[in-house]
């Protein structure tokens, strides 16, 4: 019986076709027109000048670009929409309910790379659209701000109020925040809440572990129940895919293990 070396196994499957990145609208056209102009012989230099715009890019970049431009042409497909300027602008307000202003940003020059460009007017509408997500945006993050210390009413004699006052009684005043720092002096500090949080989980067996545990849960749950990278990205507010990503991945230090602990689980599998 022969045995099949890896390099063998690899040469005798199928190769992937992978879908190549080319451009759109009157980019296309020209390059089109060029084709049937040149002919057979010049045929290299065609491919190479349809791969230009996106190689002109970081590679990073490029594949991001590519897998936009095929999100925004599958929902134009899906809606039954002409694969034109106009059909771009609805997607891009479709997408501004549920993504921040930079992914929208990175959808408009996504577009433009695969097209001639923007017109005038279009290129205003666009402006438009990521400045208001971004007044949006900068609205909500000062509520979010203001909302840090919060305040609320209970009726005398009702389960809120018995518990303020077992807290008074407790506290003897000495601090008027109902979460406190560790020494009951001020307000919870991001310090505070990540010292807490490392002794909480080593006090139920997660030696190691950090408040990032959290954090990771709450990106894989909305992950589970269908949220979009976007959506995931916009609401526990990483600033790239790739910090994202890190959460995704199940493996000890991004649950927030430290590396000697996550060396050592390593070690007793």
């Amino acid at each position: 019986m022969q045995t099949v070396g890896e390099s063998q196994r690899k040469k005798s499957e199928p190769a992937t076709v992978k879908k190549k990145k080319t451009p759109e609208g009157a980019k296309r056209q020209f390059v089109e027109e060029l084709e049937q102009k040149a002919g057979e012989e010049f045929g290299h230099h065609i491919e190479r000048l349809k791969m230009i715009p996106f190689e002109a890019k970081a590679t990073s970049t490029a594949a991001a670009y590519k897998a936009e431009n095929d999100k925004r042409n599958s929902w134009i497909s899906q809606k039954k929409l002409p694969m034109d300027e106009s059909s771009f602008l609805f997607y891009l307000l479709d997408r501004a309910k549920q993504i921040g202003s930079s992914a929208l940003a990175k959808i408009s020059a996504a577009y433009q790379t695969a097209n001639e460009g923007i017109s005038a007017i279009g290129a205003s509408f666009v402006s438009d659209i990521i400045k208001s997500k971004r007044r949006e945006e900068s609205l909500l993050e000062k509520e979010v701000v203001k909302t840090r210390s919060s305040f609320f009413n209970y009726e005398p004699g009702s389960d809120a109020d018995i518990l303020m006052c077992r807290w008074r009684l407790r506290t003897k005043g000495k601090c008027p925040y109902v979460f406190s720092h560790l020494d009951g002096s001020k307000k919870l500090s991001k310090q505070a809440i990540s010292t807490l949080s490392t002794k909480m989980l080593a006090a139920i067996g997660k030696p190691g572990a950090t408040h990032h545990c959290f954090r990771r849960g709450g990106a894989n749950n909305m992950r589970r129940i269908g949220h979009s990278m976007e959506e995931i990205q916009c609401r526990g507010r990483w600033r790239s895919a790739a910090g994202l990503q890190r959460y995704l991945t199940d493996v000890p230090i991004a649950q927030g293990c430290l590396q000697s602990q996550a060396e050592s689980d390593d070690e007793e599998k």
